[in-house]
C-alpha cells in the first residue's frame, strides 16, 4: 500500500471517491424508500415479512441518507472550522514569562530581525502554521 506524506491529514480523502460513495447511497436510498413503500401498501398478514420489510428499509433509508448528508457537507459544505479573529493568539499567555534562554540565537538584533531561538519549544498550532508558511 502507498503511504501517507508525514503531514497529510487523515480525513482528507479522495473526492472523486467520495462522490462515487454519494451517488451510490443515493440509489440505496431510492430502492430503500421503494421497499418501505411497498411494504407500507401491503396488506397486513398474520406473518411478520411485512413488519420486518417496513423495519429493515426503514433503518436502510435513514442511514444511507444520513451518510450521503455528510459526505455531501463534506464536498460542498463550509470549511468545518472557519478562521475567527482571536485577541493575543500567538503572544504568551497573561502571567506567562517569555524564556529565550534556550537554544542559540538565529540572527541578530542589528541585523534587523527579531531574535529567536532555534531550539525553543514551539506550541502546536503555531509550529503548523510555520511548517504551512514553509519557515521551519
Amino acid at each position: 500500500m502507498g503511504q501517507q506524506p508525514q503531514g497529510a491529514l487523515m480525513y482528507a480523502a479522495d473526492p472523486r471517491r467520495a462522490r462515487r460513495w454519494f451517488w451510490t447511497l443515493l440509489a440505496i436510498a431510492v430502492l430503500a424508500m421503494g421497499a418501505l413503500y411497498q411494504g407500507m401498501r401491503a396488506a397486513p398478514g398474520p406473518g411478520p415479512g411485512t413488519g420486518l420489510l417496513v423495519a429493515f428499509s426503514a433503518l436502510v433509508l435513514v442511514a444511507s441518507s444520513a451518510q450521503a448528508a455528510r459526505i455531501l457537507t463534506a464536498l460542498n459544505g463550509p470549511p468545518r472550522f472557519p478562521r475567527r479573529w482571536r485577541p493575543g493568539r500567538g503572544g504568551p499567555l497573561p502571567g506567562a514569562k517569555a524564556d529565550l534562554s534556550q537554544g542559540t540565537p538565529r540572527s541578530s538584533p542589528a541585523a534587523g530581525t527579531p531574535t529567536e531561538t532555534a531550539d525553543a519549544p514551539v506550541s502546536a498550532p503555531t509550529a503548523c502554521r510555520q511548517m504551512r508558511r514553509g519557515r521551519r
